[in-house]
């Protein structure tokens, strides 16, 4: 097959997915919405085109390195101060629908010069929406987890253009049921099929799995101390000020525990957070972002992984933590309700509510026959449900099934006009 994807390559969610296709032999086409190495997927034939704003700012502005004097305030360090995850985000989807119809002319050329057989847009803003006014090969539209419960309805011009994405596609792929559902709500015609899979396809238990870990000896935490992970970085949907909250009685019961966040390092927001908390700084490590390998080993070494998530879908961490046997504190959203059950293989708790949140980390560090029992019933989840080279074959025979009923005539070379 000839597969042209559309996505934000700088994601390892989509990067993942696509791979799959390109070690299979298929000839892929990949259309990165926004700036990434050309090295970033070997073997496919990459383009760039940036859809909207830049994401810089997005994990909540960077901070000068340590010792580094800090003089007169530059208009950068302005912008970093503002750019929070939650108004980069607004600006985003205020702007970004009137912004892609100036890039749908070129987007159409890249399609019509490819010639693929199937188009997959890899989420509905704004990959989704720009495929909506494609002409030629059936599309595949993705939708993630905030893309109705959060960002369809922050205005108007985001649900218009949700609805007008979701006419377009002949297949939509959600990774919950819970979007299944909300999808048809939002406009997807009901004789149009739906699948439901992770979005990254799932676990690859050749790198998501039980065993040693190094993290501890690269930030020097005693063997003996528990480790609670969250590997959800600054999201404007992710309640990180109530997990820095919650853990100073935590850290105050449990003095030997330590408590690690990939992709904070050098967040003035997550700095100010912890500083607020009162927290021993010795004890929070505020890591940069892992590749997978170094996460699958941040999960390994950890007891916990917390997610306060107040939108989401399948989170993959989620997957990742479950599949290397760490206990899964998840916000209480009922897309990670289809994979977590309160008190039998993790525990769910309201993601606002740092008392309930501190309770939940008490359990979790004291209660090792609750550990042990969520291990096994989340091991057997991954092995049903989450296995990516069993979910990524069932993808590959349904684009097959696609291509093969797609009729070819005229219509196919048929452009729109984007004067």
């Amino acid at each position: 097959m000839r597969i042209t994807f559309l996505a934000d390559l700088r994601s390892p969610i989509a990067v993942q997915w696509i791979r799959f296709f390109v070690e299979r032999g298929h000839d892929v086409q990949a259309i990165s919405s926004y700036p990434v190495s050309g090295e970033v997927l070997a073997g496919a034939e990459t383009a760039l085109l940036p859809l909207v704003l830049a994401g810089a700012g997005r994990d909540g502005g960077s901070s000068p390195h340590a010792g580094e004097p800090v003089r007169r305030p530059s208009m950068q360090a302005y912008l970093a101060e503002w750019a929070t995850p939650r108004r980069v985000s607004a600006a985003r989807n205020l702007f970004g629908p009137a912004w892609l119809r100036t890039k749908r002319g070129r987007l159409q050329r890249l399609i019509d010069r490819y010639q693929p057989d199937l188009v997959h847009a890899m989420r509905i803003p704004f990959e989704g929406i720009a495929a909506g006014a494609l002409t030629g090969p059936p599309v595949i539209v993705s939708v993630w987890g905030i893309d109705f419960t959060l960002i369809a309805g922050q205005s108007r011009t985001m649900a218009r253009a949700t609805r007008r994405a979701l006419a377009k596609p002949a297949v939509l792929h959600c990774d919950c049921e819970r979007d299944a559902t909300l999808a048809r709500h939002w406009g997807f015609p009901g004789g149009r099929p739906i699948w439901v899979v992770p979005g990254n396809g799932g676990v690859d238990r050749s790198i998501f799995h039980p065993g040693p870990s190094k993290l501890r000896s690269r930030l020097q935490i005693p063997g003996q101390s528990p480790i609670i992970l969250n590997p959800r970085r600054l999201r404007e949907y992710v309640r990180t000020q109530t997990f820095f909250t919650a853990l100073a009685p935590v850290l105050r019961t449990f003095p030997q525990a330590h408590v690690v966040c990939p992709g904070m390092a050098g967040s003035r927001y997550a700095e100010r957070l912890v500083t607020d908390a009162g927290l021993d700084r010795t004890r929070v490590h505020l890591m940069p972002t892992l590749d997978h390998r170094l996460m699958a080993d941040a999960f390994r070494a950890s007891r916990v992984s917390v997610s306060l998530s107040e939108h989401d879908g399948t989170p993959n961490s989620l997957l990742e933590a479950m599949a290397c046997g760490t206990f899964p504190v998840v916000g209480d959203v009922a897309s990670v309700r289809e994979w977590v059950h309160d008190g039998t293989n993790g525990l769910v708790v309201p993601a606002q509510d740092a008392g309930l949140v501190t309770d939940a980390l008490m359990k979790a560090l004291r209660d090792e026959s609750l550990i042990e029992i969520a291990r096994k019933e989340n091991d057997q989840l991954i092995r049903d449900r989450a296995d990516y080279q069993q979910n990524m074959r069932y993808i590959e025979s349904q684009y097959e099934a696609l291509t093969r009923s797609r009729p070819v005539g005229p219509a196919d070379r048929k452009h729109a006009d984007f004067q």
